[in-house]
């Protein structure tokens, strides 16, 4: 047998088929297959457009149409973080304030003290005391700052008779008076603050000696440490999604691009880090982004 043909049946007739006619009639089914797949769809090996599976597979489709949601423009950007813990300290404002802000804070630090008279006071009158934000103060006091750890624990024991707001605006409200004084003076310097504003001496006296607070006041480090804090005061601003819009949030960060950075948690919420002593404007672009 030669190339091009080939022998059939036990007759011994021998059957002739050139190799121009083999190639012809592959040609003409390949033809016809293409046609079939345009026709059909490709044979039902990639999804039509509309379908109702998703390239990814677990995105449910939107409407009738079979489209899916999709997030805001730029929004696929945004880096992933954790949900960053409220602490153990009391609450400033209303629980149900759609916006949460959580702040760093070193008691002695000189540019906390800035923040506190700056734009936290600004957040208090128009975030805070309109019912738009509640605010978690969290402890970080820095390793070369001798009396941070003594001012925490002050706030706290203040705290545990309800008036740690109160201990906590009167240490920053003094803090250039009580920063430079010796070690020695701090016990008597906080006793003196605890009788100010009304708390019971002898159990702010006990609660200070016995440092009852100083593992949650490190957990609050910790945590700061987790969360990418690595200086105060670093503020965090959580903000719904769903009634946040984004391209403002955007624009307010853009006015300080070191300083402000917006991600989003695994909640369904944006969170934005603003580290140092900005001005309140920062604040105040932030939650004019919120759509609520």
């Amino acid at each position: 047998m030669t190339e091009g043909q080939t022998t059939s049946g036990n007759t011994g007739d021998k059957i002739t088929i050139s190799k121009d006619a083999v190639y012809g009639t592959a040609v003409l089914v390949l033809i016809v297959l293409l046609a079939l797949s345009l026709y059909t769809g490709g044979f039902g090996l990639f999804a039509k457009p509309g379908g109702t599976t998703p390239p990814n597979g677990n995105l449910p489709p939107a409407g009738n149409n079979g489209t899916t949601t999709q997030p805001p423009a730029g929004e696929e950007t945004l880096p992933l973080v954790g949900v960053i813990s409220l602490g153990e300290n009391a609450i400033l404002g209303q629980k149900d304030a759609p916006l949460t802000i959580i702040q760093f804070s070193d008691f002695q630090c000189p540019f906390c003290g800035k923040f506190y008279s700056g734009a936290e006071a600004w957040m208090k009158t128009n975030l805070i005391n309109t019912g738009l934000a509640k605010m978690y103060y969290r402890d970080y006091p820095l390793g070369f700052h001798d009396k941070a750890d003594d001012m925490a624990l002050a706030a706290r024991c203040a705290g545990e008779q309800n008036k740690f707001w109160e201990m906590h605006d009167l240490i920053f409200g003094k803090q250039s008076e009580w920063s430079g004084l010796p070690e020695a003076s701090v016990v008597e310097t906080t006793t003196g603050y605890a009788t100010a504003i009304g708390a019971d001496k002898g159990q702010f006296s006990d609660c200070m000696a016995k440092k009852k607070y100083s593992a949650s006041i490190q957990k609050d480090f910790l945590d700061g440490q987790s969360a990418g804090v690595d200086g105060t005061p670093t503020t965090f601003v959580v903000m719904p999604k769903a009634k946040t819009d984004l391209n403002k949030l955007k624009s307010a960060a853009n006015a300080y691009p070191q300083y402000v950075q917006i991600a989003k948690d695994s909640t369904g919420n944006y969170v934005v880090m603003v580290t140092g002593a900005l001005p309140y404007s920062v604040f105040a672009g932030i939650a004019s982004a919120y759509t609520g």
